[in-house]
């Protein structure tokens, strides 16, 4: 890119760290006048340098989701170098951010603080009024075996999980951060949103996949609902300017009428938008347009 004068020299020094919840790849994008240019890149475990000027902005964005991992404008003066950490935890909710914990932990330990974490919130999801799927008994093996995950107990705490119990000073096979004690209980009150349970099993279902190798899906646009041709209301096509709908019958209305007419096809600006076209002024206008244009709108 070109350099301006006021733009001091610097580098960005960019660390993806290893979690199972991140996908394995990303790139580092230059935001240049907002479009994304590709620079390099990146892997799990890696850190990367890359030349830069101050006031330049970059992103970090996992290679097939494209969510953003980092977002930094550079700072700071010549000759310096910006650290960055491509962990996709700004911005995260208090759910997101514990399951990051997990994902930063060794693989069977997050499988199976996974499957626990997934087993307790779809219980909960699915009879929600059933006390017994929102108490959990701390000294159970199964819960105990857990607890000392990073993460683990935060995510139950994002949720609505309060400890209750008599706590009796972290007895002997406590979990950390969890009084001891055989009656030490999580217990989610009735009143806790769902939203949140339901919040906890998508990125739970999210680090499941990507810890048994599965792949994260590309993002997808929202499809138009398709619309008969022969509708009174269907439009083929639509304006580039305004985004109003040409009826595709206008030419045949028009024939006759001595109004400049016919549609042509711009594959030099956007291939396959039909417009109004007025051959002497080289203007282009949808149906509404054309109208205003013709009254010196």
């Amino acid at each position: 890119w070109m350099r301006p004068h006021d733009m001091a020299a610097t580098s960005l020094e960019v660390s993806f760290p290893c979690n199972w919840f991140l996908e394995p790849e990303a790139e580092l994008l230059w935001v240049n006048d907002e479009t994304e240019q590709h620079f390099m890149s990146l892997t799990q475990g890696k850190t990367v340098e890359q030349a830069t000027y101050v006031g330049h902005r970059w992103l970090v964005r996992s290679k097939v989701g494209r969510e953003v991992l980092a977002d930094v404008t550079v700072v700071g003066s010549s000759g310096g170098v910006q650290h960055v950490v491509a962990d996709g935890a700004a911005g995260s909710s208090d759910v997101r951010m514990a399951v990051l914990r997990i994902g930063r932990c060794a693989r069977e330990l997050a499988a199976k603080s996974c499957q626990t974490l997934l087993k307790i919130m779809r219980n909960v999801a699915d009879a929600p009024q059933n006390a017994k799927f929102r108490s959990l008994r701390v000294a159970s093996a199964t819960i105990a075996a857990v607890l000392d995950a990073p993460g683990t107990l935060a995510l139950l705490a994002a949720v609505g999980f309060e400890q209750q119990g008599t706590p009796v000073g972290g007895g002997a096979g406590a979990p950390s951060g969890v009084a001891g004690g055989a009656e030490a209980r999580l217990i989610l009150h009735a009143a806790a949103p769902l939203a949140l349970v339901k919040d906890a099993i998508e990125a739970l279902e999210r680090l499941h996949l990507l810890l048994h190798g599965g792949h994260i899906p590309p993002p997808t646009a929202t499809p138009t609902p398709p619309m008969s041709a022969s509708s009174p209301s269907a439009v083929s096509h639509r304006c580039s300017a305004c985004g109003r709908g040409i009826d595709h019958d206008l030419r045949r209305a028009l024939a006759g009428s001595g109004e400049v007419g016919g549609w042509r096809t711009h594959t030099f600006s956007r291939q396959g938008e039909y417009r109004f076209h007025c051959g002497r002024c080289d203007v282009d206008l949808c149906g509404g347009c054309y109208d205003e244009w013709k009254k010196g709108g």
